[in-house]
């Protein structure tokens, strides 16, 4: 059964065992949010720093699995600077 989950309009369904009735979720996305990039790739370096390597190689694998969305986004989102010329 899906369990609501913050921001409030998101709502997280977990398949195979389920969680204790007392878990809860916050939603971040990697694609559009920078910062929640970052806050993956912390989470990833903290989890392999206190030895749970499979929690953090699933960090690193989604940042990587989502770096051409998020690369695309950035990229419309700030254009590269054209018609400037380069200093020599």
């Amino acid at each position: 059964m899906p369990k609501p989950a913050k921001p409030d309009r998101y709502v997280v369904d977990r398949i195979g065992t389920p969680d204790p009735p007392s878990a809860e979720y916050f939603v971040m996305d990697v694609v559009h949010d920078w910062q929640a990039r970052e806050a993956l790739a912390y989470l990833g370096n903290k989890y392999r720093q206190h030895g749970y390597q499979v929690k953090a190689q699933e960090c690193f694998d989604h940042l990587h699995a989502t770096l051409p969305a998020h690369a695309a986004v950035m990229e419309r989102r700030n254009p590269p600077l054209r018609g400037r010329k380069k200093n020599v």
